[in-house]
């Protein structure tokens, strides 16, 4: 499975080195196939970094990448919400590591995507930690 990492932070690095250890033990299920980042050197130096095969310089492009599998969403709590939606709206399946937390007045996701297949997860080793696939 191609897994992009939507954020270039300290997250992104977590996940990352989780991916390799997993790699290293035999599994090789998953692969470190592309970091998104709102600049392009920052993504570039991420994957130089972290063994990743492709930099983006915008979510957008990372996301409409046809062999892209799963994202992992690494950005601040304040940006999930509209980090998701874009991910919905590209039709990626996704993992966010933190609940969301909506703003007062603005709807929750089930009533705003029920379409949308997700993995949820509170913590690492909770329930919806596996990937899902894409719909």
């Amino acid at each position: 499975m191609n897994l992009g990492i939507l954020g270039a932070g300290r997250i992104a690095v977590t996940m990352a080195e989780t991916v390799r250890k997993l790699n290293e033990s035999g599994n090789h299920d998953v692969k470190l196939y592309a970091v998104a980042a709102r600049d392009l050197d920052r993504a570039q130096r991420f994957a130089a970094d972290n063994g990743v095969e492709k930099a983006y310089g915008s979510y957008e492009a990372m996301l409409a990448d046809p062999a892209l599998d799963f994202v992992y969403i690494a950005t601040p709590h304040s940006h999930h919400y509209q980090h998701i939606k874009l991910c919905a709206d590209h039709a990626n399946t996704f993992s966010v590591k933190k609940p969301l937390r909506s703003r007062p007045g603005r709807p929750t996701m089930p009533s705003v995507m029920p379409r949308i297949r997700a993995c949820w997860s509170q913590r690492p080793s909770g329930p919806g930690t596996s990937p899902c696939g894409r719909p």
